[in-house]
């Protein structure tokens, strides 16, 4: 059924995914633009730890305002506190993977009937699942896995951390598959998560 005719029946989350380059800020400012085309005031949550500390920005310079909170209980708050726009208001969570509540927030946030669009990276550059967008994805009634385009001009659906240092330090790079595993052999093989070890 389609978003926005759903939306009028009850709260509903979206989860937008995939690797890093895949265009997951863009896609939500698309969705987000349109709830304003409808006149719709959405309110955007980004980590602390982001590129931007008051605003989410796709690589193509769309952008919007954001709120910058610790955690994704915050919106709650806020909502509370600022009288966000009754039953249709859209609560959106960008760079999500690092919310650690996500899941508990964004639930609570569509019974109380919210439209509720996170974006943010499901693996890590390991091949880890990111805990707080697997199990949202799981209460989602909205699953959205974008590509990205890998040095292969395969469908990249990995991150691969080139170069070392710290956690955020290195390149980063989109690739298939094939060739993430290669590159993070190649660099550091405790780092590959492999299902078959």
């Amino acid at each position: 059924m389609h978003a926005l005719r759903n939306q009028r029946r009850g709260g509903r989350i979206e989860v937008i995914c995939g690797p890093m380059f895949s265009g997951k800020t863009e896609e939500m400012l698309r969705r987000l633009h349109r709830e304003q085309i409808a006149g719709r005031r959405p309110m955007v949550m980004i980590p602390p730890r982001g590129r931007y500390q008051d605003k989410i920005e796709s690589r193509q310079g769309e952008h919007m305002s954001a709120i910058a909170a610790s955690n994704a209980s915050a919106a709650l708050q806020l909502i509370k506190e600022h009288e966000w726009g009754g039953p249709y208001a859209v609560i959106a969570f960008d760079e999500a993977q690092w919310f650690e509540d996500l899941l508990e927030a964004s639930v609570a946030l569509a019974n109380a009937g919210h439209r509720v669009i996170v974006a943010g990276l499901d693996m890590d550059y390991a091949g880890r699942p990111f805990l707080p967008m697997a199990l949202t994805m799981c209460a989602a009634e909205q699953v959205t896995k974008l590509t990205a385009v890998g040095r292969c001009d395969c469908e990249a659906t990995h991150t691969a951390r080139l170069g070392d240092g710290e956690d955020e330090g290195g390149t980063w790079e989109p690739m298939c598959r094939l060739c993430w595993k290669d590159a993070a052999k190649e660099s550091n093989p405790s780092r590959v998560f492999d299902m078959e070890t």
